[in-house]
């Protein structure tokens, strides 16, 4: 009788143990029956034919999606990257998927996404594929010595998008002479479009996206 309640007690012991684990895997994200994470909200969304579109769904990175990401050509720029990354792993945008728009369009799609989406698209598809933490390895600049910090990436900041794609500046001073010989001194920014926006992960994550997905 006592070695079938020891049983039984280990038996709820290692449920509990696989119940805590795919919580921390799947943190809040629900994956279907497909192994996809289906309208996920995109912080700005982009216009596209007429459409705003507002989410997109992915899935897990495997093997191959690895094998293109770590290819030295695609490690040493962090945009690329970031761009292979999610024209392999997004399955769609709001609707439309590489299948219908083909391989040129889909690619061309991501990279209209703002900088904000695209650094949050990335960063949820690392957290279903290898978890919440992300460990970092570095150099005390004084004494020398080798470091571990754990960030989990919900530590990161998440601004929500404030709807402005464009901000008007003035320049200071004389301004800016162009060649006709006008001065002029206001101007327009836009909200980037390669790599950068409202998402505050960059200086954090920014060294170690180029490691080996593996590695993180």
């Amino acid at each position: 009788m006592a070695l079938k309640k020891a049983k039984d007690e280990s038996m709820a012991s290692v449920v509990e143990q696989i119940e805590q684990e795919n919580i921390r895997q799947l943190n809040d994200s629900v994956v279907d029956e497909d192994g996809i994470v289906r309208d996920e909200p995109l912080l700005a969304g982009i216009e596209y034919e007429g459409e705003h579109l507002r989410t997109f769904s992915y899935r897990e990175m495997n093997g191959k999606d690895e094998e293109a990401i770590n290819k030295p050509e695609i490690r040493a720029n962090g945009g690329r990257l970031v761009n292979v990354l999610l024209e392999r792993t997004v399955v769609d945008i709001g609707g439309k998927t590489r299948k219908e728009l083909g391989p040129k369009k889909w690619g061309e799609l991501i990279r209209s996404l703002l900088g904000a989406d695209l650094d949050y698209m990335a960063m949820k598809v690392r957290q279903l594929s290898k978890g919440n933490e992300i460990t970092f390895t570095h150099k005390c600049p004084n004494c020398k010595a080798t470091l571990k910090t754990i960030v989990g990436i919900d530590e990161f900041e998440v601004t929500p998008f404030n709807g402005m794609y464009t901000y008007g500046f003035e320049l200071p001073g004389r301004g800016y002479k162009d060649s006709k010989g006008a001065v002029h001194k206001i101007g327009t920014l836009r909200q980037n479009h390669i790599r950068r926006g409202c998402i505050r992960m960059r200086e954090r994550i920014g060294r170690c996206i180029k490691r080996p997905m593996s590695e993180m």
